[in-house]
């Protein structure tokens, strides 16, 4: 017992000294996109930068909201909104690592952390998201939750189910995106427990997995509950409902890049959008509510840019050789070919994953 402690303990230390590292090392070579579409209106709205604070933001939980608003009064040199976004990346890189250490205490285990920690992570932290990075985020946590709750770690799973609750109130949708895909991939353990000699049974598989079911339950519960919470204080606030369908209205337009003005000006000018709102537009510019109303902004997202397939695959091909020009990346392609050389046909397996996950966030 003594030894799996302390093996505990190392795998803690190192799985939280390489997520430290890689952290530092992002925030020293570059510069993460911390304004960006939605995040730069919740971090506007939550300031007041567009007149009083408001806790209604687009997508977020208005427990957040109220949250983010009274850190903004506090310090506000601080975008408080993306300082937790980059909170539950580091939390749910470090707790997936500890995960990949728990199961694999050999060279694969560690070269499987550092793929995933440099080839990843830098990308999530630079490109800063919260549609983008909590399917990622969900997956990691809840997985991580099943996993210790299993094994009876109760100092990961604590910090696994209040890190998955915090991300859940930035965007719920897309939180359970990663949740369902994390429940996906527990389903075989479960069926597997649940095996008998006479088929199958629901019953062993809560013996066996009782703790891990309980744990996930109320994780569960607890998510749906502040969702409920949320829309019960947005229906009680004066124009909170009004307010609310706006900014999901405006979301939509600002969470896309827009379609080019000259190529679609007569659609833009069948609904009184000219060269100068464009301009706004493209500034995340909305304070004229009267010319930016809801219905206006349904008709702006219904306008689709008519491009070519070749320009599609331009753009990606663009973006992949961007990003395959970091340093991080081809820190994770050496560490790759590494795992290649020096270890088995199974341990090469993990040592290709990194870089191919890391084309596919990409894409």
């Amino acid at each position: 017992m003594e030894i799996k402690a302390e093996n505990y303990r190392k795998n803690v230390a190192i799985s939280l000294a390489i997520s430290v590292v890689v952290f530092v090392l992002v925030l020293i070579f570059a510069t993460p996109r911390v304004l960006n579409n939605d995040d730069f209106i919740i971090h506007g709205i939550t300031s007041g930068a567009y007149g009083m604070p408001s806790a209604i933001t687009v997508h977020t939980n208005v427990i957040l909201a109220y949250l983010l608003t009274v850190l903004q009064r506090v310090v506000p040199v601080l975008n408080w909104f993306s300082a937790v976004e980059i909170l539950i990346l580091f939390f749910a890189f470090f707790l997936f690592s500890l995960l990949i250490f728990d199961k694999s205490r050999n060279f694969r285990g560690f070269l499987s952390v550092l793929i995933l920690q440099f080839s990843l992570a830098p990308h999530f932290y630079i490109e800063l998201h919260n549609s983008k990075l909590l399917p990622l985020v969900s997956f990691c946590l809840m997985f991580s939750i099943f996993h210790f709750s299993c094994r009876k770690r109760w100092f990961p799973v604590v910090i696994g189910i209040i890190v998955a609750v915090l991300s859940s109130l930035i965007r719920l949708n897309a939180f359970l995106i990663g949740a369902a895909v994390a429940a996906t991939v527990n389903l075989p353990h479960l069926i597997r427990d649940g095996k008998t000699h006479d088929g199958f049974s629901v019953t062993e598989i809560i013996k066996a997995k009782k703790i891990p079911i309980i744990i996930l339950s109320l994780t569960v519960v607890t998510v749906f509950a502040l969702s409920f919470v949320d829309g019960f204080v947005v229906k009680r606030m004066e124009g909170g409902v009004e307010y609310r369908e706006y900014n999901t209205a405006r979301g939509i337009v600002s969470d896309f890049p827009l379609p080019d003005y000259n190529e679609n000006i007569e659609k833009f000018n069948e609904i009184g959008i000219s060269a100068n709102d464009y301009a706004l537009l493209k500034e995340w510019n909305f304070a004229d509510l009267k010319k930016f109303d809801k219905s206006t902004l349904g008709a702006i997202s219904d306008i689709r840019e008519n491009r070519s397939l070749a320009e599609v695959f331009g753009d990606v091909k663009k973006e992949v050789l961007r990003e395959a020009s970091l340093p991080f990346y081809q820190t994770a392609l050496l560490f790759s070919l590494l795992g290649i050389v020096f270890s088995d046909k199974k341990e090469r397996i993990s040592a290709v994953i990194g870089p191919i996950m890391q084309i596919l966030a990409i894409l």
